[in-house]
């Protein structure tokens, strides 16, 4: 299935939901209201003026919706800015319904039915188009509602890119290969892509490969040839690939970017924090609330812990620890103690307390501290101390500009341990990519992984776990 008739079914499929939705959200409101017992209306009530203003309005919604890209071929199957096109789409549609309602011949209409109406089609529309989002990302893996993409260079930013995307099966986007006036033809670039064209030869290879979209990375060619390049692509008529264009820095780039004009002129506003708004109030309402209600639950275990390791005779029984902390504050976080690898030998008694403390991640609960006094988060990079901060030297600006967490998005991966580089690449890709379905899931993973005894570590961490005699007489006093 090509990737046009592709979009046409996706919006196809949308246009039919959207409609049923909206139908479906102001039937319900009328019965809340009107119609039923939940909550009586004493006025008299013709329910079919009342459909008569929904369905006059309907073709004015569905209209609405798409002047709000929400049938944009490059917002479909998009991030978290539909659901905020949903919203203000359904305000846009709800102040119609209004204006329709002024044509048709009714009573006055009821006021709790608008308001429960507009509150309950928002709702089922965003439900709606949650669900449908994941049904099409089923079809992904098929290789079905994939848009096909060139790079346009191939420098560190453009490499970058390319892992970004990868794999398709999750971004929807899948690179085909790298188009360079420098590197021959075939040359290996990252993982299985390759130098595919010269970009002189970058229309006939676009149509070869059924190209939806071609990214130019500024950073990664002469400006002559980004300059040639992009006047040639927007002068054709003949192509119909979107086209992108990368302004370079990605890979010390984490916060977000945003496009103003200034008397016409595109200015990219680059964003102090990768997640502000809306997202930043979700993740914070998350945190300080998980956190609470793991501190009531848990506190008869972390009493128990605390009184076994009394017993043992080990010393602090909690640990603290000077880590960075969002732009750089220093501050304790706090552990139970644990026999961890790579430190000094210390404790002999309790060795399977500790080894399981370790194991298990519970020797982190003391940590639940400093993410309800907003020092930490649930999920975030990894708590760096000060004396380790040169070995972090490349990502320690985008690694500060979070909270560091309990867990993070080391515990999506599918290895028990991984390099430093490999570490950085998740916890970048976290930042880039923030929702807060993403902190549900990644903390969705480390519970399963707290039922497995397994933790994702530092491959430094992992071959000095395989010593037993080390397991035996260790202690911890340094950040696994």
């Amino acid at each position: 299935m090509q990737t046009r008739t592709q979009n046409l079914v996706l919006i196809v499929v949308l246009v039919i939901v959207d409609a049923l939705m909206i139908l479906a959200g102001w039937l319900l409101a009328y019965e809340l209201r009107v119609g039923g017992d939940f909550l009586p209306y004493n006025r008299a009530a013709n329910p079919d003026q009342y459909r008569a203003v929904v369905f006059y309005s309907l073709p004015f919604w569905i209209l609405i919706f798409a002047l709000c890209r929400l049938y944009d071929r490059e917002e479909l199957l998009g991030g978290p800015q539909e659901y905020g096109n949903v919203v203000k789409a359904c305000l846009i549609g709800f102040a119609a319904l209004i204006a329709v309602s002024m044509f048709v011949r009714t009573n006055e209409l009821a006021r709790g039915w608008l308001i429960i109406g507009l509150v309950v089609t928002t709702f089922l529309v965003g439900l709606a188009r949650f669900t449908t989002r994941r049904l099409f990302y089923s079809f992904r893996h098929l290789g079905w509602f994939v848009q096909r993409a060139l790079i346009v260079g191939t420098n560190d930013d453009a490499r970058a890119i390319a892992r970004q995307l990868t794999p398709f099966e999750r971004t929807g986007v899948r690179v085909m290969g790298f188009v360079d006036d420098y590197l021959p033809v075939n040359t290996p670039i990252v993982e299985n892509l390759r130098v595919v064209a010269a970009t002189p030869n970058l229309h006939t290879i676009t149509h070869e490969l059924y190209i939806d979209q071609v990214i130019l990375v500024s950073g990664a060619m002469a400006w002559e040839s980004f300059d040639h390049l992009l006047r040639g692509i927007t002068l054709s008529d003949k192509d119909t690939y979107a086209i992108k264009v990368s302004p370079g820095l990605y890979e010390t780039l984490t916060t977000g970017v945003r496009v103003s004009y200034k008397n016409r002129v595109p200015l990219l506003d680059i964003e102090r924090a990768p997640i502000t708004g809306i997202d930043r109030l979700l993740k914070g309402a998350l945190d300080y609330s998980v956190a609470l209600l793991s501190c009531l639950l848990l506190a008869p275990w972390m009493f128990l812990i605390a009184s076994i390791l009394f017993g043992l005779g080990r010393r602090p029984i909690v640990e603290r620890q000077r880590v960075l902390g969002k732009n750089g504050e220093v501050f304790n976080t706090y552990r139970f103690s644990a026999i961890r690898p790579l430190t000094e030998p210390r404790w002999t008694r309790g060795t399977v307390i500790g080894k399981f403390l370790y194991d298990s991640g519970l020797e982190k609960l003391p940590q639940l501290v400093n993410v309800l006094r907003g020092k930490m988060s649930l999920v975030g990079p990894r708590p760096v101390e000060p004396d380790n901060a040169p070995q972090y030297q490349a990502w320690l600006p985008n690694l500060l500009s979070l909270k560091p967490g309990m867990t993070g998005a080391r515990a999506s991966s599918s290895q028990n341990s991984i390099t430093l580089e490999q570490e950085m690449r998740l916890e970048l890709y976290y930042a880039r990519n923030y929702s807060i379905w993403l902190d549900l899931q990644i903390l969705f993973q480390t519970f399963v992984r707290i039922l497995k005894r397994e933790r994702v570590v530092r491959q430094e961490v992992a071959d000095a776990a395989m010593l037993p005699e080390l397991w035996q007489t260790t202690t911890a006093t340094t950040q696994q």
